[in-house]
């Protein structure tokens, strides 16, 4: 006779089963999840048995619901006028309350003297104005894995050897997963940044992940197109949907992301007499915020035109990149559209065109403060000189 399955064990609040085992899961407030990133926290335990999981998830279950009380609006309750003016009162001095005029005392509540991380993100970003709305989503995500990993969110209590061994257990997570070194060294780019961010600011005393480094990362693997390559793919998308034909010559053109162009939006484009000007707001790192010319050829080809019709975003369809490489595909070539990123970088390399390296590295994104230093206003410019250099494509 078949045995019947058992009853699972009735679990505490905020721990339930899930696929066979139990985890901690914290609903997050409507109004704390524009901080937090996240419509619920959760975190596997890893175990069946209902003792141990609740022994394993006290410190979790803590972390989360201090997550939740930072990200709340601070308010200052209704009796707190009455309060302040009667304080004297309630101290036993009875004719301080009765004057008119008692000064009001504050009683907003006191904010605790950490630095949260949803804080310090929030903070750096309104300093910064780069990062866009998704950007952010996704760095309070694995800001709010930081605080899961070290049972706190405060930022000025994190160490370099803390942030180490997360970025360890973040290896082996994305290895296990098939993903890559260069993932989590993308992942953690905007944490360094906000904890420099951070302690420039005197929001910390030091900056914990000044010497966080990824070390064995193999970057820039794609292979060019070819000079022919890139005349079909770039000739052919000039009869294809507007958005595929303009976000595969913007590629070609200025070797940005394919975030960078996905995000862009009309307002960060301008003329400076007839080269067409590009503002952009960085995606993935902390150099990645520039302001570059594009090249000549993309307004003789009407990308002007092109920005001048769309509202807002330049780019509305979900996933056009994966549109355009299926669209290469079909012409028989067996690579994606981000290897014209690979090619520029590969054209700026030309010793012929005599294009320093802090100007090349500047213009494709990879590094800010030292180019910005040694050109100040003159920096655009001299770019649109150089960018001359590199012929164009067809």
């Amino acid at each position: 006779m078949a045995t019947m399955a058992q009853p699972k064990a009735k679990l505490p609040p905020c721990y339930q089963w899930w696929k066979g085992s139990i985890r901690v899961r914290v609903s997050v407030p409507e109004e704390c999840r524009p901080t937090i990133g996240k419509s619920e926290l959760v975190k596997g335990l890893e175990t069946t048995n209902p003792k141990v999981a609740t022994d394993r998830g006290a410190e979790v279950l803590a972390v989360f619901k201090r997550m939740v009380a930072n990200a709340r609006p601070l308010r200052t309750s209704f009796a707190a006028p009455w309060v302040a003016r009667n304080m004297a009162w309630i101290s036993g001095h009875r004719t301080f309350a009765a004057q008119a005029d008692a000064p009001m005392i504050d009683v907003t509540p006191v904010v605790p003297n950490g630095y949260p991380f949803a804080q310090m993100i929030d903070d750096c970003a309104a300093d910064r104005s780069g990062w866009p709305a998704d950007r952010i989503k996704v760095i309070k995500s694995t800001f709010a894995k930081l605080a899961e990993h070290l049972g706190h969110d405060d930022a000025k209590r994190v160490t370099l050897v803390q942030l180490s061994a997360f970025k360890t257990k973040m290896l082996k997570d994305y290895a296990a997963r098939g993903g890559t070194r260069n993932t989590v060294k993308q992942l953690l780019s905007p944490l360094k940044v906000a904890f420099k961010w951070a302690a420039a600011n005197g929001k910390i005393d030091a900056n914990p992940a000044a010497d966080l480094t990824v070390d064995n990362v193999k970057v820039g693997t794609r292979p060019d197109f070819s000079a022919a390559e890139t005349v079909t793919i770039l000739t052919a998308a000039r009869g294809i949907d507007v958005e595929q034909r303009w976000f595969t010559w913007m590629m070609a053109a200025t070797g940005a992301s394919n975030r960078e162009i996905y995000s862009c939006e009309r307002a960060d484009f301008s003329l400076q007499g007839e080269t067409i000007v590009w503002d952009l707001r960085g995606t993935k790192t902390d150099c990645r915020e520039r302001t570059i010319p594009m090249p000549s050829y993309l307004a003789r080809e009407g990308f002007w035109q092109f920005v001048q019709s769309r509202p807002g975003k330049l780019f509305t369809v979900a996933r056009v990149d994966e549109q355009v490489n299926n669209w290469i595909k079909s012409l028989k070539i067996a690579k994606t559209v981000y290897s014209f990123r690979h090619r520029l970088a590969t054209q700026l390399r030309n010793p012929k065109l005599a294009i320093g390296d802090d100007l090349q590295r500047y213009y494709l994104g990879h590094s800010g403060g030292d180019v910005h230093a040694t050109y100040g206003e003159t920096l655009v410019d001299y770019l649109i000189e150089i960018i001359e250099r590199v012929p164009a494509p067809v």
